[in-house]
């Protein structure tokens, strides 16, 4: 059964830096239409891929929970594999994603 819920964190432990970058821009992958939307739960919200997303701060990461959608197992691999990819180029921190 696939996670419904995950943990993006830095590979090192340490809390992400975004240094005043616009936190959504940090999540918004280059290469995917990305829709920011107002969150149910947690602190941002964006749709990819008719997928909603909701990532809230949780030390050492960001918490993200799929809201809306039933991506399959490769889908959500690919999508947080592009945030990652996006938060690795706004703060210079190698990132990687746990099922919770």
């Amino acid at each position: 059964m696939m996670a419904d819920e995950y943990l993006i964190k830095t590979v090192d432990g340490s809390d992400y830096k975004f240094d005043g970058k616009p936190i959504v821009d940090c999540l918004s992958p280059e290469e995917m239409e990305v829709k920011v939307v107002q969150p149910e739960y947690g602190d941002v919200g964006i749709v990819i891929n008719g997928i909603e997303l909701s990532f809230c701060f949780e030390p050492p990461g960001l918490q993200v929970a799929i809201e809306v959608g039933e991506p399959t197992e490769q889908e959500i691999e690919s999508i947080l594999g592009a945030i990652i990819k996006k938060l690795e180029k706004s703060t210079g921190q190698q990132g990687e994603f746990v099922p919770l």
